[in-house]
């Protein structure tokens, strides 16, 4: 697998749970745009994570929230990485690419700022129109508001206090639809919000960036059976990957998220009844690939391995 090796040379704790950290290289980095992510590996695997800069600042810029529930990385991150350790990085890939518009509207929840901010500085740099509208629970653990505050845009910082009653209410500004691009990113619950408010807005004008892994083991899964070119032929039970079970049995595979969004771990079936879980594949694909980091079979699946 292609990656970079980098060094922490900061890293701030913005709270218990949340931290900016700068990765740097003695080599060039690779260009990126606004909206880019890069893939770093921690024990737990490979983590996506956005980059708050712009690349004219020729280092990486990270801001991690610790999912004290989540898969271990991100936790690792903010509670165990030291200042000057070396870290594995894949260069930089871009889902949430910034399209040429007249006007925006950037809407930021939390550490969803990361990939919200590098947008803002852009379009400062175009001087192009844009509103963001950055919302967090408290103003003393929230990232980034130094440089939010810097911006040359209409900013609105909205604190709720994590109660439910002050949330901030976005229907007013999207009730009728214009000509600006949406960019959302943040918690799950604030961009189905914004989904659903923007249901009458053509598809196209509102963007979406979430790392959130799918649901990969369900309480209801079965065990099936996996089988190589080679005639092997392995088990996969209810609370394993198809990816887990093929590196323990000594296979060296490719993989990046591991939650079904990045589309590395990509491979060919034969034969096979498959419960696709990823959020890559397009529907001509879903017959003859499958994310083996995510999705399932019944019986047995047949791989073009």
């Amino acid at each position: 697998m292609e990656y970079l090796k980098l060094t922490v040379s900061s890293k701030y704790n913005v709270s218990s749970d949340c931290c900016l950290i700068q990765l740097s290289s003695n080599e060039n980095l690779p260009n990126f745009g606004p909206g880019s992510h890069i893939s770093l590996e921690t024990p737990y695997g490979w983590r996506n994570y956005s980059v708050a800069n712009l690349f004219i600042d020729a280092v990486w810029q990270l801001g991690v929230k610790a999912e004290r529930k989540g898969r271990g990385g991100s936790a690792w991150i903010v509670d165990q990485l030291e200042l000057g350790a070396t870290v594995n990085c894949q260069p930089p890939k871009n889902s949430f690419p910034l399209i040429d518009a007249d006007n925006y509207l950037l809407i930021a929840g939390g550490i969803g700022i990361t990939a919200i901010l590098p947008m803002a500085r852009h379009l400062d740099n175009l001087g192009k129109p844009y509103t963001l509208i950055y919302c967090a629970r408290d103003a003393t653990e929230t990232a980034f508001c130094e440089e939010v505050n810097l911006l040359g845009g209409e900013c609105i910082m909205h604190f709720d206090g994590g109660q439910d009653e002050n949330l901030y209410d976005f229907w007013p500004i999207v009730e009728t639809p214009d000509e600006r691009l949406i960019y959302c990113c943040g918690p799950k619950n604030l961009m189905e919000d914004i989904e659903d408010m923007t249901g009458h807005w053509p598809e196209h004008q509102v963007k979406f960036e979430d790392f959130k892994p799918v649901t990969i083991l369900r309480n209801d899964d079965k065990p099936f059976q996996v089988k190589l070119t080679n005639g092997d032929v392995f088990d996969v039970a209810e609370n394993q990957t198809i990816l887990q079970v093929l590196r323990n049995n000594g296979l060296a595979l490719r993989s990046s998220c591991e939650s079904g969004t990045c589309g590395s771990c990509k491979t060919s079936y034969t034969s096979g009844e498959i419960d696709h879980r990823d959020l890559v594949l397009e529907d001509r694909e879903k017959n003859k690939k499958i994310m083996i980091c995510v999705s399932r079979a019944k019986g047995v699946l047949e791989l073009d391995i």
